[in-house]
């Protein structure tokens, strides 16, 4: 259901913040799996949802908005996502090698989330330290209600069909 919420969130909270939300949700997630307790592992499960969400999301808005906001030509932003979609498959594979090799030395199926936990702490204070914040067309806001109840109230078909693909992802990721 977050799906439903997150464009609202990056126009009124920032899409700088919510990259930073990822950060934590996602290394909390990576976290809960230290925990050999069913509900820290479920509810590990559900940060990763909401990072995942994020992911897909928050990152290339602010990317986006950035680049409009320094006047790049829209060539120029075509050619840093074609070469930003080369770089995250090169870096999956070597992500995978990595990980790979962590599971060997260590004899632990954890390790990789441990390091990738560590990285992501390494790219919270980058984004923290670098990055600009943008709110997109809406120019920020003041609204306190971060995942937007109140509208998800009034659109409620919107709210089943995101139960409804949410289940339909976690089980198609699942099996």
């Amino acid at each position: 259901m977050f799906p439903t919420a997150s464009p609202y969130s990056r126009s009124y909270s920032g899409r700088k913040k919510l990259c930073l939300v990822f950060c934590i949700t996602y290394t909390m997630a990576c976290l809960c799996i230290l925990v050999p307790w069913l509900p820290i592992l479920l509810f590990g499960r559900v940060l990763g949802g909401i990072s995942t969400s994020i992911l897909f999301s928050a990152f290339e808005s602010w990317l986006i908005s950035s680049s409009t906001s320094m006047g790049l030509p829209q060539s120029d932003l075509s050619t840093i996502m074609g070469r930003a979609t080369l770089l995250n498959g090169f870096v999956a594979t070597g992500a995978g090698v990595v990980s790979n090799q962590l599971v060997s030395f260590s004899q632990s199926f954890v390790s990789p989330f441990i390091a990738s936990g560590a990285l992501l702490t390494l790219a919270w204070g980058v984004i923290r330290g670098t990055w600009i914040e943008n709110y997109g067309g809406g120019g920020g806001g003041t609204d306190t209600d971060v995942f937007q109840i109140k509208r998800l109230r009034q659109a409620w078909r919107i709210v089943r069909n995101g139960a409804i693909s949410s289940s339909y992802f976690s089980y198609l990721s699942n099996n």
